[in-house]
């Protein structure tokens, strides 16, 4: 599911965020993207960098978690995050 998301996302002109060491690291056990958050880090899915950015604003990410459910899901199941900040 995750590789699906980001090679669509990718194909849309959006790039891959690679772990920087310090905000977007990689786990050392579980090999999961991880981003530092205000209190603790948090897995993500798939992190991406939009095609253009917004002049003279801290850059922006786009962030997924991606789920699977055997059943239809309604709105109240589904949550967008935008992550920006200085990186």
């Amino acid at each position: 599911m995750e590789w699906l998301v980001s090679r669509l996302l990718e194909v849309c002109g959006f790039e891959r965020v690679q772990p920087d060491g310090r905000h977007v690291y990689e786990d050392a056990t579980t090999r999961l993207l991880m981003v530092h958050g205000l209190a603790q880090p948090h897995n993500i899915d798939v992190l991406m960098s939009p095609p253009f950015q917004m002049p003279f604003y801290f850059p922006s990410r786009l962030s997924v978690e991606c789920k699977c459910y055997a059943r239809r899901v309604g709105l109240d199941t589904l949550e967008v995050c935008w992550v920006s900040g200085p990186t």
